[in-house]
């Protein structure tokens, strides 16, 4: 903060506190905190191989959000603009992709699902199953709770 007389009425003068017109931003460095954040929280899930989906990751995500809040201080805006609208189509390409992946995976789990409950409709009561091959987006405790 900088501190300036400004004419406020002729013949009075007043001084105002003003932000400095230039930022103390050293240069486009992460923050540590942010980095160690992010760091401590995914060093755990590489020795979890099965905990590596999308779910798992939003922790440590949290941190590079974080670290990443400095980039509009530190990068022009013309840059930040050029920068979201070459993204942006790239992002809707991999968003329609996974989508239609999805709903076909959703698709086999549901012919899945259906033909089982008809199976289990018509077939008397069991008290073991034994199953082999399952849709690709369904894992076994999706087909142990449909079982059950």
């Amino acid at each position: 903060m900088r501190t300036e007389a400004v004419p406020s009425a002729p013949g009075i003068n007043s001084t105002v506190n003003r932000p400095a017109a230039r930022s103390r931003l050293t240069g486009p460095t992460l923050p540590l905190p942010a980095d160690a954040a992010m760091g401590l929280l995914f060093f755990p899930l590489l020795f979890l191989p099965g905990r590596v989906m999308s779910a798992y990751c939003d922790l440590p995500f949290t941190g590079l959000a974080i670290a990443l809040a400095i980039v509009p201080e530190a990068a022009k805006p013309a840059a930040i603009a050029a920068f979201f609208l070459l993204w942006a189509p790239l992002d809707i390409h991999w968003l329609r992709t996974q989508r239609n992946d999805t709903l076909r995976q959703d698709q086999d789990t549901r012919e899945w699902i259906a033909t089982f409950g008809r199976f289990a409709k018509t077939a008397p009561p069991i008290a073991r199953f034994v199953f082999e091959g399952m849709p690709e987006g369904l894992r076994a405790f999706g087909v142990e709770g449909a079982v059950k």
